[in-house]
């Protein structure tokens, strides 16, 4: 993968996150849709865990000097 597509997948990774969390607090609070929370919670758990492992493996590239 090339360094840009990289970065464009990290950003959209955490576009993402940050709507399942805004969905989650709606579904949880405004709806009080228990099961529906739980499914979004874990959809952002599996989100999370990949954008993790990316942005992991892309720490050696930003600590590089230029």
């Amino acid at each position: 993968m090339l360094l840009k597509d990289l970065l464009s997948r990290r950003d959209k990774l955490k576009t993402y996150l940050h709507a399942l969390k805004r969905s989650i607090n709606y579904f949880e609070v405004v709806l009080l849709d228990e099961e529906m929370g739980k499914e979004l919670r874990d959809l952002y758990n599996e989100v999370m865990a990949e954008f993790k492992e990316l942005d992991n493996s892309m720490k050696p590239l930003e600590e590089m000097e230029m």
